[in-house]
């Protein structure tokens, strides 16, 4: 999970990208559950490759679009970062020539984030719970596509 904090949101001076570190031990089950669930969906998303492999293979037609977004849909659900791919992430939008300033929380990134936030900041995260913190007056939250200003 990351989620973003811009500071100084008048005249956009930077975005700060903060990204989870390892889960607590606190969150064990949740992360078994949701590492479960990823290694489902990409079961789910490799036998809809296959189903595709073996009809073009076949010489069959093209199975369609139900057939893309369903594997494309299982696809999504199964991706997950390793902490060394987010440090990596970070390292690279570090690295770029733009105001960003990205980098690992200790523990989660709205706890982070909720410390360092200021009135003027806007917070773009898919986590309600940063609502929780008095100084997180603006949040942004990106539910299934759609975009909710809070």
């Amino acid at each position: 999970m990351c989620e973003c904090l811009s500071d100084n949101v008048v005249s956009y001076n930077k975005i700060v990208l903060v990204l989870d570190d390892d889960p607590c031990l606190e969150k064990s089950v949740t992360t078994r559950t949701r590492d479960e669930a990823a290694d489902q969906a990409f079961a789910e998303a490799s036998q809809h490759l296959q189903g595709i492999r073996t009809r073009v293979t076949a010489g069959q037609r093209w199975p369609g679009r139900n057939a893309e977004k369903l594997f494309n849909a299982a696809l999504k659900r199964s991706f997950r970062m390793t902490n060394g791919q987010r440090v990596q992430l970070a390292q690279f939008l570090n690295g770029l020539d733009v105001s960003w300033v990205a980098f690992q929380a200790p523990y989660e990134a709205d706890t982070e984030i909720a410390q360092r936030c200021e009135n003027a900041d806007v917070v773009v995260s898919t986590d309600s719970d940063l609502l929780g913190y008095a100084n997180v007056t603006q949040l942004v939250r990106v539910i299934r596509g759609e975009t909710y200003g809070i």
